[in-house]
This record gives structure tokens, C-alpha cells and sequence, in this order.
């Protein structure tokens, strides 16, 4: 970051506090319509970092990594506004709360892909997670298209095949990036 590079006193120090505060804020609003998120009668102020990433963690995750994203934003949050206002702020005081931002935004950018990849599928026959799915272009009935199957790479076990024509299967992605982009 170019501020901490560039700081030498209490007030630049102070200023990274600011840019993370931001970083964070640009989080938030980043993510405010997507489609994880839940839609709320009155949802968080635009400035609600804790409310919106409150709202993210109930979104993306349960248990103890959905505690954990709940009180690693609150906590990295209280930081960035600790240091935006303390005044004997060091240089030590900004790397602290730069790895901190930088953690929480890593943290989330795992969260949201955890989110996103859904339950891992298992294996059938060993229960192996090194379940992948085989895809061959063919051709049934005169319509080419791609044949899918899930295949083991542990034991080999081969699921049924399923056939998706090329034009079926460019409906679907546009109708896909329509409700996604809309």
C-alpha cells in the first residue's frame, strides 16, 4: 500500500487506518447485490460494514466458520477505526491492522468460494472426494453436444452419462448471466 510506504508520522499511520476502513467499506458495497445475499425488508446503511458482513456471514457459511467470519469482521473493523483515531499511532499499529484487513478480505474471498462450490461430491463406491466430472463432445441423433459423467480418480467407479446438446446448453448459460447481469 502506497500510504504506509509513505509514512513517517502518527498522522500517516492514522491515514492507513483510513484506506483499510475504506477497503473494507468497498467490500461491503461490492457484494450488497449478490446473489448469495439474501434479500431484506431493510437492509444495512450503505456505511454498515458490520451489518452487511453480519448478513454476508449468515449468507456463506454455518457453524464456527460462520462465527469466525462474524468475528473477524467485527474485530478487524474496531481496528482499522482504533487506528484511524489513535494518535500515537506507529508504524507497527499500521502493519498490524494491514494484515489484518488483508486477512479479512482473504478469509471472505474463501468463504464466498466455499459458498459457491456448494457440498463436495463423494464417491459412491469409496467415498473419496476425488469424485471429477468426464466430459466428451459426441453426437445422438444427428445433434452434437457434450456426453457428462462423473468419474472416481481414486477407485474408478464411472456414473451414469447424461447428453446436453450445444444449443440446450447455450440457453442455459445465457439465462444464467440474464438473471445474474439483470
Amino acid at each position: 500500500m502506497d500510504a504506509m510506504e509513505q509514512a513517517t508520522d502518527a498522522e500517516d499511520y492514522q491515514a492507513v487506518g483510513v484506506r483499510c476502513r475504506e477497503t473494507l467499506l468497498a467490500l461491503a458495497r461490492e457484494h450488497t447485490g449478490a446473489p448469495w445475499v439474501p434479500v431484506q425488508p431493510t437492509p444495512p446503511k450503505t456505511a454498515d460494514f458490520k451489518g452487511w458482513l453480519d448478513l454476508y456471514a449468515e449468507a456463506l457459511a454455518t457453524g464456527r466458520v460462520r462465527a469466525y467470519l462474524k468475528t473477524l469482521a467485527e474485530r478487524t473493523w474496531d481496528l482499522t477505526v482504533w487506528l484511524q483515531h489513535y494518535t500515537d499511532a506507529t508504524e507497527r499499529d499500521a502493519d498490524l491492522v494491514l494484515e489484518a484487513t488483508g486477512h479479512l478480505l482473504v478469509i471472505f474471498m474463501y468463504a464466498a468460494a466455499r459458498h459457491e462450490q456448494g457440498t463436495m461430491r463423494r464417491c459412491p463406491e469409496c467415498d473419496s472426494y476425488r469424485v471429477t466430472e468426464d466430459l466428451d463432445v459426441t453426437e445422438q441423433n444427428g445433434v452434437r453436444g457434450l456426453t457428462s459423467n462423473d468419474v472416481c480418480l481414486a477407485c474408478g467407479w464411472t456414473g451414469e452419462s447424461s447428453f446436453e446438446s450445444f444449443s440446450d446448453r447455450h440457453r442455459k448459460i445465457a439465462a444464467h448471466k440474464a438473471r445474474h447481469e439483470g
